[in-house]
Formats: C-alpha cells, sequence, structure tokens
C-alpha cells in the first residue's frame, strides 16, 4: 500500500493542489507511524486494529475516487476489547481494492464488507467481502503468480501459529463477482 499511497501523492502534487498533497501527505505520516506501533506489537485490542484499518480504507477510498465503500459491523461491542495479531486485515484489504476494484476490470460501485463475531469463548470470526471483479478476472489481465500481499499475509498467519499465542485459520472463496475472506482467530491466552 505504500507503494500506492506515494504514488497518489505525486499524483496529487503534479496536479498543483499543495493543500491537498500536504493534507494528504500529512494522513500517511500517521498511517505510517500507527504501523510502526503495530509492527513492534504482538497484539492490539480490535478496536485499535480497526481504527487503523478505517483510516487505510478512508485513505484509499481517496485515492480512487471514492470508486468503493466500506461498512464494519461488529456483532458484540465487548468485542473491540480482545487481542488480536495485529495488520492481519490491511492485506486482505488491500487485494479487495486493487484487485476487485480495478478500473480496467471493474465497472459499478465497490463495497467492501467487514464483518465481526464472537464464535464460542475464544475464537473471533472476521469476514472481509467484497463486490469486486474477482480473482478470476484479475487473472486474465496479470500473469498468474499470486499476489506479494497475499503471500505476505499467508507467510504471517503461519508465523502467528507458531507462536502458539493464537490459531488462525484463513479461507478465501472466490466468486464470479468478489470475495471472501474468512479469518478465526482463536486466542489461547
Amino acid at each position: 500500500y505504500i507503494s500506492n499511497a506515494i504514488n497518489n501523492l505525486n499524483h496529487i502534487i503534479r496536479t498543483g493542489n499543495a493543500k491537498e498533497a500536504m493534507r494528504y501527505n500529512n494522513e500517511l505520516i500517521d498511517l505510517l507511524k500507527n504501523q510502526i506501533k503495530f509492527t513492534n506489537a504482538n497484539t492490539v485490542k480490535l478496536k485499535e486494529e480497526l481504527s487503523w484499518v478505517e483510516y487505510y480504507l478512508q485513505m484509499e477510498q481517496q485515492r480512487m475516487l471514492h470508486s468503493f465503500s466500506y461498512h464494519i459491523s461488529i456483532d458484540d461491542t465487548n468485542l473491540y476489547d480482545k487481542e488480536i495479531p495485529p495488520m492481519l486485515l490491511q492485506p486482505i484489504i488491500e487485494n479487495s481494492i486493487i484487485h476487485g476494484f480495478s478500473k480496467e476490470i471493474f465497472k459499478g460501485d465497490g463495497t467492501i464488507n467487514i464483518n465481526i463475531k464472537l464464535a464460542g469463548k475464544n475464537t473471533i470470526i472476521i469476514t472481509v467481502s467484497d463486490n469486486g471483479a474477482g480473482i478470476n478476472a484479475n487473472k486474465s489481465t496479470k500473469n498468474d503468480r499470486p499476489s506479494i500481499a497475499t503471500f505476505n499475509i499467508n507467510k504471517r498467519i503461519n508465523l502467528i501459529n507458531e507462536t502458539r499465542l493464537f490459531h488462525i485459520k484463513r479461507t478465501q472463496n472466490i466468486n464470479h463477482q468478489g470475495c471472501t475472506n474468512t479469518i478465526h482467530i482463536e486466542a489461547f491466552h
């Protein structure tokens, strides 16, 4: 996402809108500061993760000229205080935006839905779904290599599972239109 954000900042600068460029630059700095803070943490409260995700989504909406909307729903406000591994959702959301809502393959109004619920006593289920073009549509415009974000999130999940603090399982449902990622986060503490 960093390269996309910097490219967007460059575009804003080229259009001569100094005020907008400064605002966007400051938002990017705040986003990066939070990412650094989260990178050094083993866990964050769900409300912190969602706050960071919402900030990221707002920046991406601006970059994509508001071609998509998003909705975050949580079944129980007590979940906000649950601890989860940081930075799990951003790469999945980034894939939805970049691959699902690419102007070359998607026409219309995009939507990302993030739903969070508790299953049992210690498992949080987070579902990220979009109505984008879908992975199969995107493969026709690019080579068949997996995205960097997909590779990174799978590698990260494996590393987190090795810590024995959490067990995370991720599934992906590829639809004709859209994609759904479900993450099960089981806490062992």
